[in-house]
């Protein structure tokens, strides 16, 4: 019997698509642990791939054997797409490997250290052509700014980094949050950029340089973005030597590392050691990424899964455009978005049933 994959949905939807897709085109199997009867994957051809559904948001021991059981399987390879169930694996990561799920994550120590916001900041430091916005202290900071959380989680709940424009939202911030679980630093303009891949415990990666051209409010989620088809030398440098960095410290599996460029030099702003969720770009133009994750569990797999023959390729949200700003290059934007429904995670042609959210 094939090996099957488990994923989390009601958690980053639109990655858990994009794997979705990936998966059924090129034959893998898979089930889905869905968070709510209203989550975006039951409006979709892959509600029949749900095979539990959850009655409580809280993760314990008990649900895992429940979802093994419910799917009828003696192991599960986990897809690690979001934070919140990321830690939970690793502080169970014995346990849950002796119920029968393969984890393709890196310890907790180096997890921890690349994910907290504080940590992964020391840790980039040292790379070459990688600099770090500066640190301001609570006291004497001044907008723009960001305040970004020490720890991701803090009393069961996921901390995000708040980006302050003004004197009123900074005032307004330190009133109401503890400034002493946030560091500030020095907010950076310029062009935002992702660099995507995926790590093998080998050493082996592929990956891609993602423009991110529309974006939430306060550096909330990306929605619109496009592949990067010809980086410069100096970032072709530095994923080699972010790659360096990771493979060093025994790094291996998906991640995202976000990029301010300004004034020619390169800033390091996060890491997010998990899938992202412009995920639905790397399944068009970088299918050999999720071939790499795959074949960490099964290492004879080859995709057949080809890239987009479109260049650039885009990725749109539209559903996540009730508010958001333009980052840069507002002629391009105004003719991805009159193709739109082209390029919507949410509105694919191969997939039409499922709704626009």
């Amino acid at each position: 019997m094939p090996r099957k994959f488990l994923l989390f949905s009601g958690h980053n939807d639109r990655a858990v698509i994009a794997l979705c897709r990936f998966f059924e085109q090129n034959g893998l199997d898979f089930c889905v642990a869905a968070r709510a009867t209203s989550d975006v994957i039951t409006n979709s051809r892959y509600r029949d791939r749900i095979v539990f559904i959850r009655h409580t948001p809280e993760l314990d021991m008990q649900l895992f054997a429940d979802i093994m059981d419910a799917a009828g399987e003696d192991s599960l390879i986990y897809c690690p797409t979001t934070e919140f169930i990321n830690l939970f694996i690793l502080d169970y990561k014995e346990d849950l490997i002796a119920l029968g799920y393969e984890i393709h994550l890196p310890s907790a120590e180096l997890y921890h250290s690349i994910t907290n916001k504080l940590s992964a900041t020391a840790f980039f430091s040292s790379v070459a052509g990688l600099f770090v916005p500066e640190e301001l202290q609570p006291e004497t900071a001044r907008a723009p700014c960001v305040a970004k959380p020490k720890q991701n989680l803090s009393k069961g709940k996921i901390l995000y980094p708040q980006i302050l424009r003004d004197p009123p939202e900074l005032a307004t911030f330190l009133d109401t949050h503890d400034p002493h679980a946030y560091f500030f630093q020095q907010y950076v303009g310029g062009s935002s950029l992702y660099f995507c891949g995926c790590l093998d415990r080998q050493g082996v990666w592929a990956g891609f340089w993602q423009r991110n051209l529309g974006q939430q409010p306060g550096g909330k989620s990306i929605v619109l973005a496009r592949e990067e088809v010809d980086p410069p030398r100096d970032l072709i440098a530095l994923e080699n030597a972010l790659i360096t960095r990771l493979t060093t410290a025994g790094y291996f599996g998906p991640f995202m590392v976000e990029i301010r460029r300004h004034n020619a030099r390169n800033y390091f702003i996060e890491i997010n050691p998990r899938f992202w969720g412009p995920l639905q770009l790397a399944v068009d133009v970088c299918p050999k990424l999720l071939e790499c994750f795959v074949r960490m569990a099964l290492p004879r797999f080859s995709s057949t899964s080809k890239r987009n023959k479109l260049s650039p390729c885009y990725y749109v949200w539209k559903g996540g455009m009730i508010k958001w700003e333009q980052l840069e290059r507002p002629d391009e934007i105004s003719a991805v978005l009159s193709d739109q429904p082209a390029w919507d995670v949410f509105q694919r042609k191969d997939y039409e049933d499922v709704e626009m959210l």
